[in-house]
C-alpha cells in the first residue's frame, strides 16, 4: 500500500529552513558537513502552533537546530545537537506568538 506514511523531504545542502509545509513530514538531512537546520520566526515563515516534524541525519554531517531571533528552543539539557548518524529527533512547536516556543526531542547531545 502507498499514501499511508509520513512524506519524506531530503535534504542535502548545509543549511536548511523549516516551512510551514514540512507539518507532519520527515526532513532528512544528508551531507558530509556540519548542517544547520533552522526555526524560523514568524516574520520568516509562518508556522502555526502544533507544527509537528521529524528530522533524521543520514550523513556524517552533525546535524545542529537553530533559532531565528528572540524565539524559544526547549530541549531537554539545551542539547540542540543529533548524535550521529541516523539519530532521528522530533520539533513540535508548541507555542505561536512573540517569541515563538519550539520543543525539540530525541536523540540529542
Amino acid at each position: 500500500m502507498s499514501g499511508h506514511g509520513a512524506e519524506i523531504n531530503a535534504q542535502t545542502g548545509t543549511t536548511y529552513t523549516l516551512v510551514g509545509t514540512d507539518n507532519g513530514k520527515v526532513v532528512t538531512l544528508n551531507n558530509g558537513s556540519a548542517i544547520t537546520l533552522t526555526l524560523p520566526q514568524t516574520s520568516t515563515e509562518t508556522i502555526a502552533a502544533g507544527f509537528q516534524c521529524t528530522i533524521i541525519q543520514l550523513g556524517a554531517g552533525q546535524v545542529t537546530v537553530a533559532k531565528e531571533g528572540s524565539d524559544n528552543l526547549l530541549s531537554k539539557g539545551g542539547n540542540v545537537a543529533l548524535t550521529g548518524q541516523y539519530s532521528p529527533a522530533t520539533i513540535v512547536k508548541n507555542v505561536a506568538g512573540s517569541p515563538n516556543t519550539y520543543v525539540l526531542m530525541g536523540d540529542l547531545a
